[in-house]
C-alpha cells in the first residue's frame, strides 16, 4: 500500500489537515496483531505540519494509533522532560499535536474544507468530526477506535506549532 504525507494549515481553526479513504474490505486479514487493539490498526505519526499514514484503508471498525514525532522528539532527544518539550518561543503547544477525524460528505474536498475554514466556517454542516486521539507524550502512543464507513476522511489538527506560522503547507511521499 502506497503511503502519502499530506498536510496543509487551515486558517485560523485548522493547523494540520491530512487526508484518508476508507473503502470497502477486500478479503483478507481483518484484525491487526497489535496489543490487543480493536479493529484494524493504523498507525499515524503527527509532526510539523503533516501526518503520515496510509492514504487508503479498509472500512470497518479502526483503531487510530497516533505517535508524536518532530520537535517533541527532538526535545526528547535533547533530554528536555514535561511542558519543556512542548513549550517554547511564546507558544506552549509547540510540537503538540492531536488528531481529528472528520468525515466529509460525497463529493467535498479537504480544498473544500480548507476553504470553509478560511471564511470562517470551522464546521460545516458537510463536515461530521468524529473525534480521535489526543495528545501524549512520546514514547507512549494514544489511540481512538472508530467505525469508519467507506467515504473520505480529513485527518486535523486543532492545535500545536501550526499557530506559529498559518500559512505553510507540506506535502511529500514517505516509505
Amino acid at each position: 500500500m502506497r503511503t502519502r504525507v499530506l498536510c496543509q494549515t487551515l486558517v485560523p481553526v485548522l493547523l494540520g489537515v491530512g487526508t484518508l479513504y476508507a473503502q470497502q474490505p477486500s478479503s483478507g486479514p481483518s484484525r491487526a496483531d497489535t496489543a490487543g487493539l480493536p479493529g484494524r490498526v493504523i498507525d499515524v505519526q503527527a509532526g510539523e505540519f503533516y501526518f503520515r499514514t496510509p492514504d487508503t484503508i479498509p472500512a470497518g471498525l479502526t483503531t487510530l494509533r497516533l505517535h508524536q514525532a518532530g520537535m517533541v522528539m527532538d526535545g526528547l532527544r535533547a533530554g528536555a522532560q514535561g511542558r519543556a518539550l512542548v513549550a517554547g518561543k511564546g507558544d506552549n503547544t509547540r510540537g503538540l499535536h492531536t488528531l481529528s477525524v472528520v468525515r466529509l460528505a460525497d463529493g467535498k474536498t479537504v480544498a473544500d474544507l480548507h476553504r470553509a475554514a478560511r471564511a470562517g466556517e470551522p464546521n460545516p454542516v458537510w463536515a461530521k468530526q468524529l473525534g480521535g486521539p489526543g495528545f501524549t507524550f512520546p514514547p507512549r502512543t494514544t489511540n481512538a477506535t472508530l467505525d469508519l464507513e467507506p467515504g473520505n476522511y480529513a485527518l486535523v489538527c486543532y492545535i500545536g506549532s501550526a499557530q506559529e506560522d498559518r500559512t505553510r503547507s507540506r506535502a511529500g511521499a514517505a516509505a
